[in-house]
């Protein structure tokens, strides 16, 4: 006699267990499946989250005061990115001067400073000293609203010291002194300083505007442009030196254009780089601006002291 598999022990075993083998082919497949599919998955999810981060910085450059609160909630729900969005913005909003962005950024930068994750974070003090970024942000958010925007000053430069001879329509004259901050904006005194030894500057014409002065046109067609060089501690205050905004390339600086600013402007701190102040001869220009209208000026001649 023939017995046929139902009949078998065998069978019988795999009818009363049945439950538990399938629960173990579904786990066995799971686990295939997972190890398959979770780097991919794992992957696409980073990818999408420094997407978002670089739409996050493109705005933040292009509106900072309009999309820093919306775009901060945005990079909180992103752990992978959200510590490179709080840091840059925290750091933007005290280059900047700007009171109200450093409302907004201070009480997410205290409450990341206090969790875990901040630890990971490690950079060194102006002392030395190693501590959490997040803790090195706060204490010169700390000291930003601790000072009065008023008492603020530029250091004196260190750098080479430039001579610049103005005409207005009158035949007026008008000297002024120039240093430069060599070791904090490298890049842009560099520039100015080929400009000037290269006689570009002379015979130029200058356009007042309410804020100073624009000078531009002095670049040569080898020059690049300049990228931001942000240096704390240097504001765009009275007698500021600073580059341009290349149009629709933020962070990017015209070459032969720069800005002499005869008020305080520190709303653009942050946005363009100060590489020089004058140091004799800003008050005879104030002077000129004060009287009214937009008096004719060209350089008459720059050189390198």
């Amino acid at each position: 006699m023939v017995l046929s598999f139902e009949d078998t022990p065998l069978f019988d075993w795999l009818k009363k267990n049945r439950l538990f083998l399938l629960t173990l082919v579904v786990l066995v497949v799971g686990l295939q499946g997972y190890q398959y599919f979770a780097p991919t998955l794992k992957f696409a999810k980073q990818a999408k989250a420094w997407g978002l981060f670089a739409n996050i910085t493109s705005e933040l450059a292009a509106d900072f005061e309009t999309k820093l609160g919306p775009d901060l909630a945005q990079a909180e729900e992103e752990p992978i990115i959200y510590p490179w969005v709080l840091f840059a913005a925290a750091n933007t909003a005290i280059l900047r001067g700007d009171a109200d962005a450093v409302q907004i950024v201070q009480p997410k930068l205290e409450a990341y400073a206090a969790s875990k994750e901040a630890d990971a974070w490690k950079t060194l003090s102006e002392s030395g000293e190693v501590t959490t970024i997040a803790e090195l942000l706060l204490k010169r958010m700390e000291e930003f609203n601790a000072r009065d925007q008023k008492s603020w000053t530029n250091p004196e430069p260190q750098g080479s010291k430039v001579k610049v001879v103005l005409n207005d329509a009158s035949d007026g004259v008008y000297e002024i002194t120039i240093g430069l901050y060599e070791d904090q904006a490298p890049n842009a005194c560099a520039t100015f300083l080929a400009a000037v030894e290269a006689g570009r500057l002379n015979d130029l014409e200058v356009t007042p505007s309410p804020a100073g002065l624009n000078w531009s046109g002095f670049g040569s067609e080898e020059d690049q442009p300049l990228t931001v060089e942000r240096h704390f501690g240097l504001f765009h205050l009275a007698g500021a030196l600073s580059t341009t905004p290349l149009p629709g390339e933020p962070g990017k600086q015209m070459v032969g254009a720069l800005n002499l600013l005869l008020a305080d402007n520190m709303a653009m701190d942050g946005a363009t780089t100060v590489f020089g102040q004058v140091v004799e001869g800003l008050e005879a220009l104030q002077g000129l601006l004060d009287g009214g209208g937009e008096p004719k000026l060209r350089i008459a001649e720059a050189s390198i002291l």
